[in-house]
């Protein structure tokens, strides 16, 4: 089985309503702005602990939100964010996430704010930032995504596509080869793998923690032609195949303690893999762009996922590979399938609300991402927030 059935549950979507869509954008904005508080932020929501001002699942990333759909004219802006975005990176660094190798991190810490700090107030001070972030992040021993080098990678060349600040192409040059040297030939698997250090050595695939992760920050730094086949040999090697399905697991080899189920979402697992190497644009007919087609078949036939409809865990961000997967073909059918998901998205995130009488605050966990999802369902994009689009 490539997937558990029981983390997924029946499609339940009516026709795409882009009326709908666009109405539960603007109330999700406008919610936030509403109960944002100048002290407290945002409050926690029950399913994701205590507050923070990551990027993932804190203010950084609702203000990143924010600020992009009212550019895309999407939603309403009626707060003044900038000076709101100083005192985030003056917090204790024990404020990002609580650990010492979560500080400097592109979704956990630092360079994830120096990225939203730049987007709302295109000030040079956030170039500075970065690139302290990224040269403090460089020997983080996770490497990969989340926290780790190859996400501060991103985070930096991100920002120097949108500033083109000098100051920034040493340090992206430098830790796309220190990320690039971490890569290595693995005789057991046949492939080309990086290992990630989180209390114990494991090697991992997806997106969020793994290879895939890794090769989409070496995609934005312009490095990813350094890997020649090795992507489409990793990804052959690690595949799990029924016929026309494909999945990846979460790691090769001892696996982290808890972490051996076959996931299907961003962090882990076919959607993920598909977001962040779609953009590769493999030639039509290559086992790359097949196990792309594949995996996207795979996150179909599972189905929405039971825990939300989020990006990270839920519904929204598995919506993204079909949207990627439709830039990349051209074929209709993955539109149809995002925007299905959309609906249900939809459904889930007002069953949710219903439930806790409030709404959830947070980019990649909570309703700032579905939003997101839904504008890009409407445009008919696959800028998935804060890998694709900055």
């Amino acid at each position: 089985m490539l997937f558990e059935p029981e983390r997924h549950e029946p499609l339940v979507a009516g026709a795409w309503d882009e009326t709908r869509a666009r109405e539960t954008i603007a109330r999700i904005v406008a919610e936030a702005e509403r109960v944002f508080d100048p002290d407290a932020l945002w409050p926690a929501h029950p399913l994701d602990g205590s507050p923070s001002v990551s990027l993932y699942m804190g203010a950084g990333g609702v203000i990143w939100a924010i600020d992009f759909l009212a550019e895309q004219g999407a939603a309403m802006r009626t707060r003044e964010w900038v000076t709101v975005l100083e005192p985030l990176w003056g917090r204790p660094r024990s404020a990002l996430e609580g650990h010492s190798f979560f500080a400097h991190g592109f979704l956990s810490g630092e360079a994830g704010i120096a990225l939203a700090g730049y987007r709302v107030t295109r000030d040079r001070v956030w170039v500075e930032r970065m690139r302290e972030a990224v040269q403090a992040n460089a020997a983080n021993p996770t490497n990969e995504l989340y926290a780790g080098a190859p996400g501060s990678l991103l985070a930096a060349a991100a920002l120097l596509e949108q500033s083109g600040e000098g100051a920034l192409e040493a340090v992206v040059g430098e830790t796309a080869e220190r990320v690039l040297a971490e890569l290595h030939f693995e005789p057991e698997y046949g492939c080309r793998l990086w290992t990630q250090q989180y209390g114990a050595a494991t090697k991992m695939i997806g997106l969020g923690h793994g290879f895939a992760g890794n090769v989409c920050a070496l995609i934005l730094a312009g490095r990813a032609s350094a890997l020649d086949a090795d992507i489409e040999r990793t990804l052959d090697a690690t595949a799990l195949l029924d016929g026309e399905l494909a999945n990846w697991p979460q790691s090769v080899g001892p696996p982290r303690p808890g972490r051996t189920a076959p996931l299907v979402q961003i962090c882990h697992g076919a959607p993920g893999v598909i977001v962040a190497l779609a953009r590769l644009e493999p030639r039509r007919g290559s086992r790359l762009e097949a196990l792309l087609r594949m995996g996207g078949e795979l996150t179909w036939r599972a189905g929405p996922l039971a825990k939300g409809s989020g990006l990270c865990h839920g519904t929204a961000g598995n919506g993204y590979a079909f949207l990627c997967l439709y830039r990349l073909t051209g074929e209709r059918v993955w539109l149809e399938r995002a925007r299905a998901f959309a609906m249900h998205a939809i459904a889930q995130h007002e069953a949710e609300r219903a439930l806790h009488g409030r709404g959830r605050f947070s980019l990649w966990t909570g309703d700032p991402g579905l939003a997101c999802f839904l504008w890009d369902c409407v445009r008919e994009r696959d800028a998935y927030p804060t890998l694709h689009a900055f």
